[in-house]
């Protein structure tokens, strides 16, 4: 195992919980990790009340209410019987639910929360917490939809471009699959314009097999390392000339786990510029997604959240 994964490994996994059904797949997610990894975790709820208040916007005061107790009693109750050696502590925020997140990946290995399925215009105007946090957060995120059940024998799926963002998937995915027992399963994918493609379509097919063979040069080249690092992990590699978010997105059909990498652009940039790890996240994927970025980063400043009781 590297240092870097090996850091992370009994840190705190960090989880948003809400009392709604994707917050228990990811609380489930969440605890099965941190048993594999002998780590607590914390569940995080977060009201969003940390506003400027208006006449017609008060500032709320009482926290945490009667509901939210009992939503934090009710995930302490469910840990206690799905995980009983797993520690779960509990914390509240006045903040909105990704601010919350990103404070508390500061200091996590890792970072559970729950993915609906919304609408691209609806998830840019309104502010969906998984992309945001995904984009943004200090540790890797796992995005768990709802109804997700578990199964030993898929592999972790990754995608591979040889970047620096892409050799952090590459460890992350290698790591989980050492973990796990799982296969590996790395896709590289490339594509070709209108232009190009017609391009070539008047030269030698000996053009084209250049192209294919150094994008196969490269994958290989940013695999081994980690097949070195992780030789108990059977790896298949897949190369193809796709769109890489429909390359990802196909493998991901049989995958237990789905790892991209994220370069973690600021403000609404990894919102509107559609990366692979945000077309990833917007599509309807079955499993979990695991975004990884290749640079720790803190994306805000935000009230520390405290221990619940």
């Amino acid at each position: 195992m590297s240092s870097s994964a090996q850091s992370r490994k009994n840190k705190a996994v960090v989880v948003g919980f809400d009392g709604t059904e994707v917050a228990y797949a990811a609380l489930d997610w969440a605890l099965d990790e941190a048993g594999q990894r002998n780590a607590d975790v914390v569940a995080v709820l977060a009201s969003g009340a940390a506003m400027v208040p208006t006449p017609m916007v008060p500032m709320m005061t009482d926290w945490p209410d009667e509901p939210a107790k009992a939503v934090l009693a009710a995930a302490r109750s469910h840990a206690a019987e799905r995980s009983p050696g797993t520690t779960l502590r509990t914390v509240t925020s006045l903040t909105g639910p990704a601010a919350a997140l990103l404070r508390a990946s500061e200091s996590a290995g890792l970072v559970v929360v729950g993915g609906h399925r919304h609408r691209r215009l609806g998830e840019l105007l309104l502010g969906a917490t998984a992309p945001q946090v995904a984009a943004h957060a200090s540790c890797p995120v796992v995005v768990v939809p709802a109804g997700e059940q578990p199964t030993a024998d898929r592999p972790v799926v990754v995608g591979v471009d040889g970047s620096p963002t892409g050799r952090a998937a590459l460890e992350f995915a290698f790591a989980r699959a050492a973990e796990t027992g799982r296969p590996l399963v790395a896709v590289h994918a490339w594509w070709l314009s209108a232009a190009d493609r017609a391009g070539l379509s008047a030269r030698s097919s000996d053009v084209l097999a250049a192209i294919e063979d150094s994008h196969r040069e490269l994958a290989k080249e940013a695999i081994e390392p980690f097949a070195v690092t992780y030789p108990e992990v059977p790896v298949e590699e897949v190369v193809v000339c796709e769109d890489p978010v429909d390359a990802l997105l196909e493998a991901g059909e049989k995958a237990g786990l789905l790892v991209v990498g994220s370069r973690g652009h600021g403000g609404f940039v990894g919102l509107l510029l559609g990366s692979v790890s945000q077309g990833v996240l917007h599509a309807p994927v079955n499993c979990p997604i695991a975004v990884v970025r290749g640079v720790d980063q803190a994306w805000m400043s935000s009230p520390k959240p405290r221990e619940g009781h």
